[in-house]
């Protein structure tokens, strides 16, 4: 969990700092696209792969490694929708991913609230 959260951390400043470059058009929305391919989703599927094979844990193992696929999947759902769009130049899909992106942040913030108790 310790690494997972390593990677977490990691990729999402990229990715902040890619839309950041993209802004201030230091980046093409297709370098954009190519850097989540290529850099930031690999290591959320690594990730949800490695989680998924842990098998026969004990219950509060089990739910939380329940909870963090969860989470992983929908960061997965919001990463390829804005990778998709970007790609594609589709506003609407932009918009859904970044929805979706909120929406993963959201469920981020419930797992580590939970968590601390």
């Amino acid at each position: 969990v310790a690494g997972f959260a390593r990677t977490e951390h990691d990729t999402l400043t990229e990715l902040q700092s890619g839309f950041q470059r993209w802004q201030h058009r230091k980046e093409s929305r297709l370098q954009l696209a190519t850097e989540l391919r290529r850099r930031i989703i690999p290591p959320w599927q690594q990730a949800k792969f490695e989680f998924a094979g842990m098998k026969n844990l004990p219950g509060p193992q089990a739910k939380t490694v329940g909870a963090l696929l969860f989470y992983i999947g929908a960061r997965l759902t919001a990463l390829d929708t804005l990778e998709q769009a970007l790609r594609t130049d589709d506003g609407r899909r932009f918009e859904r991913g970044l929805a979706e992106l909120r929406r993963s942040e959201q469920i981020a913030e419930q797992f580590g609230s939970s968590a601390r108790k």
